[in-house]
């Protein structure tokens, strides 16, 4: 399935307009510019609507992938999400609370955050498991990563516009010095932004094109056996086990601007995904505040909502 539009009536006289693409032929941006086209052209017919670019193929020519597996990340675990609602009074404290001699952005002191209460969340339990399966003197180890998503558009030569369709995501895994003043999330926004800014290197995008030796590096992982996640015993033996959470932001993607001619949307929101560790940031339709949809297993996401630093912060949490 490529893509999948669900339109709902509701007897009060709304309406829920629900789509799903694919990720394989499709990111967010592209989401929203196809819902853009599609709101404009119903509203004021096709000749004020921007159609989507898509010859995307002419600067990501198609590969082999059949080395990379498109069910990486999603998980069978019992999975929770969670909307995390931060205002604008909390996100100015966390941006004043995580300045430096950096000026954080809105998302990068929320990522900021989360990323630090995830770690005082999953940590303990580390521990608890140490106690329970490995007769050991000493604790496990647990290496933190933490995964942005970056656009690909801004970071050619030239910069790509908006409209153009396509996947051009990208993640940047990034494994931060697990000191006290990381994991209390200090010191994050200038490594976050570090991070970053090697994305913006147009060798760096041009190497992606080309391709041939990143995806011949993963092929020969896939096809070698000793590259593949060692079993639970050898993990538990080195004591070494790996945390991470992926993030990505929709808060610049002027998703309140979607009119099909009956004024903006009241809310805008994702769907449930499978995938575990994962946080999502969404703009609410003021504008000023976001809405921080967190996906974690039953047991982290019990004692991530029950931490007394985020209930200070959030306005309001709700089930999906």
């Amino acid at each position: 399935m490529l893509l999948a539009i669900q339109v709902t009536v509701i007897k009060c006289g709304g309406m829920a307009i629900g789509m799903c693409f694919s990720h394989k032929i499709a990111d967010g941006l592209s989401t929203r510019t196809v819902a853009n086209s599609w709101a404009s052209a119903a509203r004021a017919g096709y000749s004020n609507m921007v159609c989507p670019r898509l010859d995307s193929a002419t600067y990501f020519p198609p590969r082999d992938m059949s080395c990379y597996n498109i069910k990486t990340g999603m998980t069978e675990e019992k999975m929770v999400s969670k909307r995390f609602l931060f205002n604008a009074s909390a996100i100015s404290t966390l941006k004043d609370k995580y300045a430096n001699e950096i000026q954080p952005t809105r998302v990068e002191a929320l990522s900021a955050f989360v990323w630090s209460r995830f770690v005082v969340a999953t940590s303990d339990q580390v521990e608890t498991q140490a106690e329970a399966d490995v007769e050991a003197e000493t604790s496990i180890t647990k290496l933190y990563m933490w995964t942005p998503g970056v656009d690909l558009r801004v970071r050619m030569n030239p910069p790509l516009p908006e409209s153009y369709f396509g996947n051009f995501s990208w993640v940047v895994m990034i494994m931060p010095c697990m000191d006290k003043t990381v994991e209390e999330g200090y010191g994050f926004v200038a490594k976050m932004r570090e991070a970053i800014k090697k994305t913006k290197d147009s060798d760096y995008v041009k190497r992606i094109q080309e391709g041939d030796t990143l995806f011949s590096s993963m092929k020969r992982k896939g096809d070698d056996k000793s590259s593949q996640e060692p079993p639970r015993e050898e993990a538990m033996r080195k004591k070494i086990e790996f945390g991470h959470i992926i993030f990505s932001s929709y808060c610049r993607f002027q998703l309140y601007e979607v009119d099909f001619g009956w004024a903006r949307p009241i809310w805008v929101s994702q769907a449930t995904l499978p995938l575990k560790n994962r946080a999502t940031f969404m703009p609410t339709r003021s504008g000023d505040g976001i809405e921080v949809w967190i996906n974690l297993t039953d047991v982290d996401m019990a004692k991530f909502e029950a931490d007394e630093v985020v209930l200070r912060f959030v306005s309001q949490a709700s089930d999906r």
